[in-house]
């Protein structure tokens, strides 16, 4: 049966100032590094097939360390970088809530139905097509192959993914049948799918391969 994980990027200094961070080319911190390498040896038992990847540094940095050691090639592809927020990158969360000129780009978080994008950021439709694009060609036609494969990507480019593997538009594009917590994975967690008859099927919506106490 072919599995595919999509897992989110390690922790970065954006990510720890709560900082938007996009297409902004930003690279894992220290404590980013350190989970990957936890992550890494939870799946340590896990087989590993084939390996995209964002060519976001974050994105990059996590998918070389959890292969680590495998005889595996990572191949980046432009299509999972994450979606483009524009001048809109590097604000903070507290400026998204408190600061109206934020008022239409805080629709991306929390009312994604009427969001349009402004100042150069990207469409969410754009993002599931990037997302589509890539599924037919580089996931879908591996459908009933006895394959793992790991997709090392970002939180809205792996909504983008599930949305379209599900054929949805971005109608409930944080929520619907993939968690529904309205926020994205955590740092290295992933969600599982599988394949079939050209669609995604979710198997587990959240997964974390390292413990939270360590």
């Amino acid at each position: 049966m072919l599995k595919v994980y999509l897992l989110r990027h390690g922790l970065t200094d954006w990510n720890k100032l709560r900082r938007v961070q996009g297409s902004s080319d930003i690279p894992l911190n220290e404590e980013g590094r350190r989970v990957a390498r936890l992550t890494a040896e939870g799946m340590r038992d896990m087989p590993i097939d084939l390996v995209y990847s964002s060519p976001l540094k974050r994105a990059r940095e996590t998918a070389e360390i959890i292969c680590a050691g495998r005889d595996v090639p990572i191949v980046f592809d432009e299509r999972i970088r994450e979606i483009g927020f524009g001048e809109f990158e590097g604000v903070t969360w507290p400026e998204i809530y408190e600061n109206e000129e934020c008022a239409g780009f805080r629709k991306f978080f929390f009312d994604p139905d009427n969001y349009v994008p402004e100042r150069g950021a990207e469409s969410i439709e754009k993002v599931i097509a990037r997302g589509k694009s890539f599924l037919e060609e580089r996931i879908y036609p591996h459908e009933g192959e006895d394959l793992t494969i790991l997709v090392a990507a970002h939180g809205a480019m792996i909504r983008g993914l599930q949305a379209a593997g599900r054929g949805a538009d971005k109608t409930n594009f944080w929520g619907g049948p993939w968690g529904g917590s309205g926020k994205p994975l955590k740092n290295c967690g992933a969600a599982l799918v599988t394949v079939e008859n050209g669609m995604m099927k979710i198997v587990e919506p959240s997964l974390i391969f390292y413990s939270e106490e360590t």
